[in-house]
């Protein structure tokens, strides 16, 4: 085994979480270089990682963009004569890329995509359920090794606190991506005044800039000790920044998978979606906090409202209970 390429285009947390597989080759075929393949804006996840020799990225909103990008791309690719491709992405674009790259083994991962969907129609009980990570790790069963033990992990340079955030600090990520899986604002606000009042952390506020009015908020409970650190973090640096902190809170998005892989134990809010989907954090000391509602789960991936237009799976989490769960995880 000379060349492996891994496939995983997008997005943050399935490529934090594909590093297991990324170790788990590393660890059995030492002298192989493993290359991997996403798409080019989360390139700075993996810069500089130990085990990955070459990046192949793929612009997708540029020189890449459309039928004839992917082809150009292919046509690239195609030339890596790969012994192993591993295509932990399994839609579409990944099978053509695979199909023109002529590796002498493809594995695939299963997605299981039908078991997610039956429990939002079936609302059934989804808080158990192998990781996402796992069966990751179960694509690579048919080369015979050895998985035991291996957890995604990043390799990031910790580096001081930027300016305005003293350590010790915590880490915060009041945002998501869809707006049905953020944990509200005013929560955040409340337990950051608990944080800052009960112990001698500092906050650090992290997001995207969209997130930055959300972070004001949170901010003016505690301005002197909370740092709204919101559109300021490249990736790179946003795991450099995880990387120092005493711990992160978080909703069900790629900071959580970000800080764990980090070795940052989480504190994550779960409203529309569940821990059987196969993203829930994966850490001994990391803590989940959920509702027990009937009409959870309500989405495979989280949705601009509530559809019962109350919200109860996340506003009904209240700062005190979230302080409780902290409080647990700091002391241990």
């Amino acid at each position: 085994m000379k060349r492996i390429l891994v496939i995983r285009l997008g997005a943050i947390g399935d490529i934090v979480l594909a590093t297991a597989a990324i170790e788990a080759l590393a660890r059995a075929f030492p002298d192989a270089a493993v290359e991997f393949l996403l798409k080019e804006r989360f390139s700075a996840l993996l810069e500089g990682h130990p085990h990955v020799g070459r990046l192949w990225l793929f612009d997708e909103r540029g020189r890449h963009r459309g039928a004839g990008g992917l082809l150009s791309f292919m046509r690239a690719i195609q030339a890596g004569r790969f012994d192993l491709a591993v295509d932990l992405q399994g839609n579409l674009r990944s099978r053509l890329i695979c199909r023109c790259l002529r590796a002498k083994k493809v594995l695939r991962w299963d997605k299981r995509a039908w078991q997610r969907r039956m429990m939002v129609l079936g609302k059934r009980p989804a808080e158990h359920g192998p990781p996402v990570y796992a069966r990751y790790l179960e694509a690579l069963k048919p080369l015979g090794i050895d998985v035991a033990g291996i957890r995604p992990r990043l390799y990031p340079n910790r580096a001081e606190p930027p300016a305005g955030l003293k350590a010790p600090y915590l880490a915060m990520a009041p945002g998501a991506h869809w707006p049905a899986k953020r944990w509200p604002a005013g929560h955040y606000a409340e337990l950051a005044a608990r944080i800052a009042d009960e112990t001698d952390l500092n906050i650090g506020l992290i997001g995207s800039e969209d997130d930055r009015e959300a972070g004001e908020k949170i901010r003016r409970a505690r301005p002197e000790r909370i740092a709204n650190l919101c559109g300021q973090l490249g990736l790179g640096q946003l795991a450099s920044f995880l990387a120092g902190a005493r711990a992160a809170v978080t909703n069900d998005t790629g900071p959580m998978h970000l800080a764990e892989a980090a070795g940052v134990p989480v504190l994550a809010f779960f409203g529309p979606t569940a821990a059987g989907f196969g993203f829930a954090p994966w850490r001994e000391e990391s803590r989940m906090l959920a509702m027990d509602l009937a009409c959870r789960p309500c989405s495979l991936h989280g949705s601009r409202s509530c559809p019962k237009r109350h919200h109860r799976c996340l506003d009904g989490i209240t700062p005190d209970v979230a302080w409780k769960a902290l409080q647990g995880m700091l002391d241990g």
